[in-house]
């Protein structure tokens, strides 16, 4: 079994998809419209498994914003 790369290691969506819950479409999708900090080589868009732990940490309960977030 391959080993977990580190948490800020560069790598390409597919290959962080392994690593969660996301699969690549999600990834590419959240990263095509700016919610998951990520960047594109050519026409491979990469992130960190950290930038996906930071994403899914900000986002609220059953996808709703909070009153704080709607003002």
């Amino acid at each position: 079994m391959p080993k977990k790369p580190k948490k800020d290691e560069f790598l390409p969506l597919a290959e962080a998809a392994k690593y969660c819950t996301y699969d690549t479409a999600t990834l590419r999708k959240l990263a095509w419209e700016g919610k998951l900090k990520a960047s594109k080589f050519g026409n491979t868009w990469g992130t960190t498994l950290a930038d996906i732990e930071a994403y899914q940490s900000q986002k609220t309960v059953f996808g709703r914003k909070t009153n704080k977030e709607r003002d």
